[in-house]
């Protein structure tokens, strides 16, 4: 398995995440995006020049889309089971073992269940298969789904330019046959950034709008 994580290096815990990804047996690469080169932790350093990780250092930020596909790109084999991670999720190495060892045909996406994940009643991985409603976005149906997906690399279909920071999720959904959600005890998630702390930012707010409206165009997503 091949892990894709664009960072802007605002979670203290991806350092740690990162080093166990390497270690832990189940993950044969790790292709890290750099989207924020100057914050840079200095410990990070070394772990950046390890053999498994392939480093993509970017002078400016080219939003987190962009990034999925760059970080495809660089995978040459198309038989590859590709997991595109949030620098703010952990998944431990059962999931990881979970996920390396499972047969992923054609068509198929996993995504996160982010509202039972890290639940110790959730001992057990759950692998639950998972309908939408293709009008409204993923994220007001499973918040949280698209912190990781996991995927055949032959299966993944290029975001286009328009959609920056949004709903890349929902343009992966459209281009597959089965969705499941992925739930387990050792999948962490540590949100660095609130909503409400963005909205603030009035760059934030008109990127949203203009990805709403991309969304609307490209996936027929209607917002209310």
């Amino acid at each position: 398995m091949r892990l894709i994580i664009p960072t802007l290096w605002k979670c203290g815990g991806f350092i740690d995440a990162l080093d166990h990804y390497v270690s832990c047996g189940y993950v044969e690469n790790v292709v890290v995006i750099d989207n924020n080169p100057s914050e840079c932790p200095k410990d990070a350093v070394n772990l950046l020049e390890d053999k498994r990780i392939t480093y993509i250092r970017l002078e400016e930020n080219i939003y987190v889309n962009a990034a999925w596909n760059l970080g495809v790109r660089t995978l040459r084999y198309s038989d590859d089971l590709i997991g595109i991670v949030n620098d703010d999720i952990f998944l431990g190495a059962s999931t990881l073992g979970f996920l390396a060892k499972k047969e992923m045909d054609a068509g198929v996406l996993i995504g996160l269940l982010c509202n039972r994940c890290g639940d110790s009643a959730a001992r057990d991985i759950v692998l639950d298969r998972i309908y939408l409603d293709p009008s409204r976005s993923v994220g007001t149906q499973v918040p949280g789904f698209g912190s990781a997906l996991f995927m055949r690399r032959s299966d993944y279909s290029f975001v286009p330019d328009e959609l920056r920071i949004w709903f890349g999720d929902d343009w992966l959904i459209r281009r597959m046959s089965r969705i499941y959600g992925l739930a387990a005890e050792d999948i962490v998630i540590s949100k660095h950034v609130s909503m409400k702390a963005m909205r603030a930012n009035s760059s934030f707010r008109q990127r949203l709008a203009d990805d709403k409206q991309a969304a609307q165009r490209l996936l027929g997503i209607v917002f209310t």
